[in-house]
């Protein structure tokens, strides 16, 4: 009997989102070569029991967490487990478009240790376009149309989905998730481009983002905020280890929202990008634009604040 061994595995953190995790699970087709790897992040007892009694009709590894620890934890654990040639990331309540079969299969043997693709973003109560995928959609069509801009795709396409990652190069460097809210792809993203041999870059839409008033991403809170920032910052000086300073992140976008905080959190903001020896001059040209910026980071609402 031989070893079955996955061309894909596709890994889900959840947390109390039973009732949209339906639409990405139908997304994702049944054919073989797929592991999908579903991973509960302490949910309440009404959503953690549903995704415990529900009827999958198809092999699926359902991990439970029994402390909040956030997705890049509940990540970090499927990748632990995870046994397919390819890794892809989704969050449980986007989906996959209707031609993935098609989109996997035609990259299944590509040789590059990371295959970027192009993304699209959708309200989730009309389905009518959003604004999430706008920054990472033009890294992907740019890189794809000029190699010499790659490594603005490697560094700075950082959220974890919308890619195709060998899962050799991920355990070859050890390469995982921060566990802190908020900013926990930041270095993982960062570690994979500078790890990764060759890369490719792809503008076939191999994802669909949600955007909804309450999700994690489009949330403004303190807390999130400075989480943010600090994972900005630890990234930042990760680029600047590697000697790649000049594809470092803006860090105006959190000195010019930090005052919705209050005076005093402002004034921290600032010394913390002193400490930290942040380049407040890079994205200096999006300040005339800045409304675009914040579009594109948060939830368009609070542009009216």
């Amino acid at each position: 009997m031989t070893n079955y061994s996955p061309k894909y595995s596709i890994i889900v953190p959840h947390k109390n989102s039973y009732h949209l995790l339906h639409q990405l699970l139908g997304s994702i087709p049944q054919m073989e070569g797929i592991e999908l790897i579903i991973v509960d992040d302490n949910s309440n007892e009404e959503h953690l029991t549903a995704l415990q009694n529900h009827v999958f009709g198809r092999p699926v590894k359902v991990l439970f967490n029994n402390k909040p620890e956030g997705p890049g934890k509940a990540r970090n654990m499927g990748l632990d487990v995870a046994a397919g040639k390819w890794i892809i990331f989704a969050d449980a309540d986007d989906y996959f478009p209707p031609d993935i079969e098609s989109i996997l299969l035609a990259h299944a043997d590509d040789p590059e240790d990371v295959v970027y693709f192009g993304t699209m973003s959708v309200y989730a109560n009309t389905h009518q376009p959003a604004h999430r995928h706008l920054r990472y959609k033009k890294m992907v069509e740019d890189a794809a149309a000029n190699p010499a801009l790659e490594d603005a795709l490697r560094f700075g396409f950082s959220p974890p989905w919308g890619k195709m990652i060998k899962r050799c190069i991920i355990e070859r460097h050890g390469i995982r998730f921060g566990e802190s809210w908020g900013a926990e792809d930041i270095i993982f993203a960062l570690q994979l481009g500078h790890h990764a041999g060759k890369v490719k870059a792809v503008p076939a839409v191999l994802y669909f983002i949600t955007v909804t008033d309450g999700n994690q991403s489009a949330t403004f809170s303190r807390q999130m905020f400075d989480c943010k920032l600090e994972g900005t910052l630890k990234g930042n000086r990760y680029l600047r280890s590697i000697g790649k300073s000049r594809h470092q992140h803006s860090v105006l976008y959190f000195l010019g929202r930090s005052y919705k905080f209050g005076f005093r959190y402002m004034l921290d903001v600032i010394l913390r990008l002193l400490r930290h020896r942040s380049n407040v001059l890079i994205g200096m040209e999006k300040v005339l634009t800045y409304k675009a910026v914040l579009h594109l980071r948060e939830n368009p609402g609070l542009l009216k604040g």
